[in-house]
């Protein structure tokens, strides 16, 4: 469920990709059609049917739309495995087989017929409308008529889907960078984690309250070892977990709850703002207490001291806690959906078989010889566990695979975007110069220059690009409410994010003019007109 919603959100930005790739192959079918008019022409006068010429133009279209799938998927087979580790990198156990399947042979099928059909319609079209007798004449010079506007028109909708998908691009990138920039209030740095899943059936006549402190006390005395302690959960992760109503004088406050250990802030290195740490001395047996985050105490005792005050914390039986101590407010939690709020509980004063995940804050850099002797440590501990040490950086890019995946896919889409619109530009520029070339001609004999010629180019391509930003706008806006849940720190209509989009995309609009403008702007007057 947690990759339900940004999965069908991808899977429409392929869409938008595979329209925009059907509509540039339909722009370079219709200029070949236009060249093929003659043909066209010679073949309706000595009687072929209209049938027969439509029934080629769709199976020519259909070979290159079944020809490109059936490359595409034996591409697959490697690119999943490729994109599942390039975007995971290890950080999560992958429950899903991403392989390909038959169905999604049959959907690639379906798919490319459906595709061949779409792009093959608009050169067929225009063949079945093909008039003998002036097909066989040699007038019409330029792109002014039917296929001039056709191909100017599908130029445009090519940059305007571009522009949604680099701008999504655009946008999703500065969410991850946004995130992982984030001042998390604590130091993750030479932090390792090591879980401790203990079982399926679990261990009989272990006591817990017992158990982890030895635990903690012989890991602390491994050399290069700073400090020692563990929590429920690990420090950032997705938002899961709902969060909690503590009442305190009759205000509610909605917080996230942690159960953690003793030196839980000093590992992270979270300053305690007033009072204390949780201590081993917190048992079962002694006064429940609780820490709390600055701006829950200010919540709930806005102007007085939260020191020794009382707090409820919700369950079948409410649970009533003394503070005794306030810390600095951290991004522990999910960092998309972070919540200042935070209540902290001992882990040793809850009834609960626990399983915690410990934090082992290294003196230095952690080396393998380090994790070495905790392995070593926890097998002299007499309890076998799948042991997975890993850094607190690892786990924090864990808690933003999402993220991760749908920068990394929306950049590749990006740039296959800029790509294709690229293309189709091309395309039309340079059958434009090569239908215009007499008219081009007449223009450099009365005088235009070199650089005329070339702006003038250059001028219809801009006039091009700027009708597919307007055309994008709607496109831009409803795409806006789809992706804003899934942004972080940037404004899903970010004027920076779309300027650097429109930007990149008319430079590369540009780039691909600059050879026809150039080959336009080189013609010889005289061989011109010959």
């Amino acid at each position: 469920m947690r990759f339900a919603y940004p999965l069908k959100l991808l899977l429409g930005m392929v869409g938008v990709l595979l329209l925009l790739a059907t509509v540039n192959l339909a722009t370079l079918l219709l200029a070949r059609a236009e060249a093929r008019r003659r043909e066209t022409g010679i073949r309706l006068a000595l009687g072929a049917g209209r049938g027969r010429i439509l029934r080629q133009y769709l199976m020519e279209s259909m070979l290159l739309a079944i020809g490109g799938a059936a490359a595409g998927a034996f591409f697959a087979r490697w690119a999943t495995g490729f994109l599942a580790q390039f975007v995971w990198t290890g950080n999560i156990d992958r429950a899903h087989d991403v392989s390909v399947d038959g169905t999604v042979f049959a959907f690639t099928l379906a798919i490319a017929i459906l595709s061949g059909l779409l792009f093959g319609a608009v050169p067929a079209w225009r063949a079945l409308g093909t008039d003998p007798s002036v097909a066989l004449q040699h007038a019409g010079r330029g792109l002014t008529g039917p296929v001039g506007r056709a191909g100017k028109l599908m130029v445009v909708i090519q940059v305007a889907l571009s522009l949604v998908l680099v701008l999504a691009a655009a946008l999703f990138t500065q969410t991850l960078r946004n995130l992982r920039t984030l001042p998390l209030g604590f130091h993750a740095a030479n932090v390792l984690e090591m879980p401790l899943m203990n079982r399926p059936g679990g261990y009989t006549g272990m006591d817990p309250n017992s158990y982890y402190p030895e635990l903690f006390q012989r890991l602390s005395r491994v050399p290069g070892v700073g400090a020692v302690s563990s929590a429920t959960l690990q420090p950032v992760l997705p938002a899961l977990f709902p969060d909690h109503s503590v009442t305190a004088n009759d205000v509610a406050a909605e917080a996230q709850l942690f159960l953690v250990a003793p030196d839980y802030f000093r590992t992270l290195e979270i300053s305690v703002v007033a009072g204390r740490e949780f201590t081993v001395h917190d048992s079962p047996g002694s006064p429940r207490v609780a820490i709390v985050s600055q701006s829950l105490a200010q919540r709930l005792f806005p102007g007085q001291q939260a020191i020794g005050r009382r707090v409820t914390l919700p369950g079948p039986a409410a649970k009533e806690l003394v503070i005794a101590g306030m810390v600095a407010d951290s991004y522990l939690g999910s960092l998309q959906k972070h919540n200042s709020l935070q209540v902290f509980t001992s882990v040793f004063q809850e009834d609960a078989a626990r399983q915690p995940r410990v934090l082992i804050r290294a003196a230095n850099a952690p080396t393998a010889d380090l994790v070495r002797r905790l392995r070593q440590e926890m097998e002299a501990m007499g309890r076998e566990y799948p042991l997975r040490i890993e850094t607190l950086d690892r786990g924090i890019d864990r808690a933003l695979v999402k993220e991760r995946m749908m920068a990394s896919l929306a950049a590749g889409l990006g740039v296959a975007a800029l790509l294709l619109a690229a293309v189709g530009l091309y395309g039309l520029m340079s059958y434009s110069v090569t239908r215009r070339t007499a008219d081009i001609g007449i223009r450099m004999a009365l005088g235009a220059g070199r650089g005329t010629i070339l702006r003038m180019v250059l001028g219809e391509s801009l006039v091009l690009v700027g009708a597919g930003f307007a055309l994008s706008v709607p496109a831009i806006y409803g795409g806006s409410r789809l992706a804003a849940t899934l942004l972080f720190g940037v404004n899903p209509v970010d004027g920076w994010a779309l300027a650097m989009a429109a930007g990149l995309l008319t430079a590369a609009a540009l780039a691909a003019v600059w050879l026809p403008a150039r080959r336009a702007a080189r013609l010889d007057p005289m061989e011109s007109l010959r």
